[in-house]
């Protein structure tokens, strides 16, 4: 099947409880980068770092969080309860050691693994990550991402009944017209990433990712609630990579994350956007991942 990201790679996993968890694993050898991806996709968006990864010699893991794409649903589950999910994939590829990042929505659930596995976790990279939902949570958010965060706080059943009234004007139907919907939430250097090729693999994520919007409902949820874990126990190097001109999620998000882990160095990009901040510097911030190994 060759190096490159294909569908075809993807594993399932029974867990105990009889939920599905599908899972992707690059390579069958080198050091390991477990990706979580954002809101509204799955595993796919691996691809994203993928190259960067395999050309230092590693290979990437990720799975789809419960409720996306080939994984089923896990009602009233937390950023801490991910981290079963977690253990059985590193159990099933006989993993004793792993860098993590997580890019969005997957900034908190990567954190999560250094917090509870110390010694396991070697590294983690947060990328325009979700901050921690403290009295400054709301600060500088975009009316969108307010809106949604605010549904999910009165309720998984409001969040719910809105992305179903909404679904038609979420699912686009191109690339093309994921950049337009996105419009209100992107930086010029969003749209130059996107019109480069990102929006497709995040189309291509999104469709298989919202066959339902239950993952979609869940993850919110997760972010509104107590993380159950606190930063300030992550023991290992962290870097926190934010764009200055990030629209989806404000920077102070990234700045009180990389406040409060104590061995954490924060990466402020000036002109880069929620999209183009992972996009623009892949490279760099697979280099600098692996060097925490």
């Amino acid at each position: 099947m060759g190096d490159s990201f294909s569908l075809a790679k993807i594993r399932t996993l029974q867990l105990q409880d009889g939920r599905n968890l599908e899972y992707y694993c690059s390579r069958s050898t080198g050091p390991a980068v477990f990706f979580h991806h954002g809101v509204a996709s799955d595993l796919s968006t691996v691809r994203l770092l993928e190259p960067a990864i395999h050309k230092l010699g590693g290979r990437m893991i990720a799975y789809s969080r419960p409720g996306y794409a080939g994984s089923t649903r896990q009602p009233g589950r937390s950023i801490q309860s991910s981290l079963d999910d977690v253990t059985a994939i590193l159990e099933d590829l006989n993993l004793d050691c792993f860098l993590a990042v997580g890019w969005s929505a997957g900034g908190p659930h990567a954190l999560a693994m250094a917090a509870a596995l110390p010694g396991r976790c070697h590294g983690v990279a947060t990328i325009a990550s979700v901050g921690m939902p403290d009295e400054h949570f709301r600060k500088g958010m975009s009316e969108f991402t307010m809106m949604v965060l605010t549904l999910a706080e009165q309720g998984g059943s409001v969040l719910e009944q809105w992305i179903v009234e909404n679904r038609e004007m979420l699912l686009c139907e191109s690339s093309q017209a994921l950049i337009t919907s996105l419009d209100m939430l992107l930086a010029d250097s969003d749209r130059t990433a996107m019109n480069d090729g990102l929006a497709n693999i995040l189309f291509e994520s999104f469709q298989r990712a919202m066959i339902t919007e239950k993952g979609w409902v869940d993850d919110n949820l997760a972010l509104v609630r107590n993380w159950a874990f606190s930063p300030e126990t992550i023991g290992c190097s962290v870097t926190v990579w934010c764009g200055a001109e990030d629209k989806v999620m404000p920077p102070s998000h990234s700045r009180g994350l990389a406040k409060v882990i104590t061995a954490a160095e924060m990466r402020m990009l000036k002109g880069e956007g929620h999209y183009s901040i992972l996009w623009n510097n892949r490279v760099a911030i697979a280099c600098d991942l692996m060097n925490k190994f």
